[in-house]
């Protein structure tokens, strides 16, 4: 009878041990900053003995928090659908799993294992979380672009046949009965389809935009080839000064980044209604990136504007779809950029933002 409890102690100290291991396993996987996996382990009674620091991330917990309030408990109860799943899941004393949505928003996997001694009694709970939020959300994103464009290309379709219709019509009018107000009628009906189709067109661009093919581009090159289209505009009154050096290659998906370059010029030509000066220039790298800045001396942005410029459909403009700056933004994105821009009535607007430099050239 004494050597069975001894044997029972023993195993007993053994899987404590263990789990203090396991903890310090986890303590150094944590503190190289690899793990994205957030580990939590509470004892027999439900009570948090250890959480990484990918847990408190994605359960939103401060570290000031962490330091005033050791009772881990307290702090997972703000979370209610998972403080309510893990207290069954404590009562059951087995192993479950669950998608919980937290009060923010985002939506976890929870994975609950238990932890036994070799005779079978409950040691330690063993909880891993994984965040499923970008996943989900790029999941369902990509559904609903795809029933975007459906939806858009019905729309596109049967407008080419109104237009074609109307100029059909047109045409079988004697001049008799064109007057003027018949004529204003048509271009007035024109016009409307124009800026229907432009708008589907700048939507589809948006919805169609996935992954981006990255290649050496030679800056300089890539901002002028940008502006070849501007041509016109840059001989009557605006003038484009390109502050760039011939050598500064970049990583990107050249065709996207003509893009983003077309539409913040145009932006900085509209805004300088016909007269000015446009400055691109590219600053000193830093952290494997080439800060970019476009700059003009335009009318400038107001400023309870700024906040939702980036957002589709957000446009001041007469014939403008509000498509072309949330394109940009996502463009950048994509490229792992962040946008910025600064602006003043009357001063002008600087849009800014990084490039990452090619291999070749740093």
């Amino acid at each position: 009878m004494v050597l069975f409890f001894i044997v029972f102690a023993l195993g007993f100290l053994l899987n404590f041990l263990l789990i203090k291991v396991f903890v310090f396993i986890n303590l150094l996987e944590n503190s190289t900053n690899k793990s994205t996996l957030g580990i939590i382990i509470a004892n027999p009674k439900g009570k948090y003995l250890f959480i990484n620091k990918s847990a408190k991330t994605i359960l939103n917990i401060e570290e000031q928090e962490m330091v005033s309030n050791l009772d881990f408990s307290k702090i997972i109860k703000k979370q209610k659908s998972l403080n309510i799943f893990l207290n069954k899941t404590f009562l059951s004393e087995e192993k479950s799993t669950s998608e919980i949505y937290l009060s923010n928003g985002n939506i976890i996997r929870v994975n609950v294992q238990t932890i036994k001694s070799p005779l079978n009694l409950l040691l330690a709970f063993y909880i891993q979380i994984t965040d499923l939020t970008q996943v989900l959300i790029s999941d369902r994103a990509k559904t609903l672009a795809h029933s975007i464009q459906k939806v858009a290309h019905e729309i596109k379709t049967p407008l080419s046949s109104v237009l074609l219709s109307l100029d059909s019509l047109e045409q079988s009018l004697t001049e008799e009965s064109k007057n003027e107000l018949v004529k204003d009628d048509f271009n007035i009906a024109r016009e409307e389809i124009d800026r229907i189709k432009k708008f589907i067109n700048g939507f589809l661009k948006f919805a169609n935009m996935s992954g981006t093919q990255l290649n050496s581009c030679n800056l300089k090159e890539l901002i002028e080839n940008s502006l070849l289209r501007f041509s016109t505009y840059l001989s009557n009154g605006i003038e484009v000064k390109i502050d760039i050096n011939d050598d500064i290659n970049v990583m990107v998906d050249s065709y996207q980044m003509e893009e983003v370059f077309q539409v913040l010029t145009e932006n900085s030509i509209d805004a300088m209604q016909g007269k000015g000066k446009i400055i691109i220039s590219a600053s000193k790298e830093s952290n494997g990136k080439v800060p970019i800045s476009i700059r003009d001396n335009g009318i400038g942005i107001n400023e309870e504007q700024l906040p939702s410029i980036f957002q589709p459909y957000m446009t001041t403009k007469k014939d403008g779809t509000g498509m072309g700056l949330a394109i940009a933004k996502k463009i950048l994105e994509d490229h792992g950029s962040e946008i910025i821009v600064n602006s003043r009535l009357g001063k002008g607007t600087e849009f800014s933002f990084g490039l990452r430099i090619s291999k070749n050239e740093k």
